[in-house]
């Protein structure tokens, strides 16, 4: 969170404050396992561990990408650095990078 925003939740009472830290703690399990569960598909699709990912892809300038909308599963190619990628299957800008992936998810 920001600074701002930090200074603003201390200001409310402990109770919101604690509903405000708890909800911001959900939110972010939800999404990092929505991450896992996306690399989980890529690495399974091309039949190699996250190691061995990042070993075979990390100086390419083409990585294996996945849509991250959750109805959709639509791997291609991208960028390494590749955060909003164009999906031909859904018609949005939500491909991402199996680096970014593995990027975020080991932060």
């Amino acid at each position: 969170m920001t600074k701002s925003l930090n200074e603003a939740i201390k200001s409310l009472s402990p109770e919101i404050q604690m509903f405000i830290n708890n909800r911001h703690k959900e939110i972010r399990e939800k999404y990092l396992a929505m991450l896992k569960t996306k690399l989980d598909r890529l690495l399974k699709y091309y039949e190699i561990d996250t190691d061995r990912f990042i070993e075979q892809y990390s100086l390419d300038s083409v990585v294996p990408a996945i849509c991250m909308n959750e109805d959709c599963n639509n791997i291609d190619n991208m960028e390494p650095d590749q955060g909003e990628g164009y999906c031909e299957e859904c018609h949005t800008n939500t491909v991402v990078s199996g680096l970014i992936l593995i990027e975020e998810l080991h932060e």
